[in-house]
């Protein structure tokens, strides 16, 4: 009896690293190992489990700053509230219930967003916006309904106005050009044509053509 429990016991300290390693792997904090290797030679173990830890948390700092992701929300309540993507390709979209939704976009991502508020008198509010994606810490704005943030190319507000940008995007859409690889200098240039009262300019396949060239270039 006394041999089986000590095979036991003797098999149970041998197997108990290599746990303690695969819990490593999948938790990577070093006080949860030690927490479950009592009665282990710490001093055999902890090199190879420092040295765990640094390669997990590097690993994981890398894809974090590679995957970093801006989290755009939309909203449709009937008859009060429709915020809704225009355009753009998000990489995932993640349901929080019947009236909300969270779009994810890499870095680099164009996309438009528009908001319309009504009440039971019909539409009291209209609003436009074309944004583009960055890596983090760009110091780029805030704008509500996105997280972290996001640079702002486009922003109108009003029926009229609005209703000038979705024509433009029509007529881009026209010529058979996505308008997520519009020139983001073409956006913004509308944008100040709208805000001073000047003349919009369109978008044409020429245009777009010695854009691509650009940024093959780039």
């Amino acid at each position: 009896m006394s041999r089986t429990a000590d095979a036991r016991k003797s098999g149970g300290n041998k197997q108990q690293p290599f746990d303690a390693v695969d819990t490593l792997r999948r938790r990577a904090t070093l006080d949860e190992v030690r927490a479950m290797m009592g009665g282990i030679d710490h001093d055999s173990v902890r090199p190879a489990l420092k040295a765990l830890v640094g390669a997990r948390v590097r690993a994981e700092s890398q894809s974090a700053m590679s995957t970093a992701l801006t989290a755009v929300t939309v909203v449709f309540i009937p008859r009060r509230i429709n915020v809704y993507l225009r355009f753009g390709k998000p990489l995932a979209w993640h349901e929080i219930d019947r009236r909300r939704r969270i779009g994810l976009f890499t870095p680099g991502a164009t996309f438009c967003r528009v908001c319309r508020r009504s009440n039971a008198y019909g539409t009291t509010h209209w609003q436009l916006s074309i944004l583009q994606t960055q890596p983090p810490c760009q110091g780029v704005q805030k704008v509500a309904g996105i997280e972290p943030d996001a640079a702002l190319l486009l922003h109108v507000h009003g029926e009229c106005t609005v209703q000038r940008v979705l024509d433009v995007m029509t007529a881009i859409e026209s010529e058979r050009i996505e308008l997520t690889d519009v020139a983001s200098s073409y956006w913004r240039t509308l944008h100040n044509r709208l805000a001073g009262g000047g003349r919009v300019t369109p978008y044409t396949a020429a245009r777009h053509a010695a854009q691509l060239r650009w940024r093959a270039l780039a």
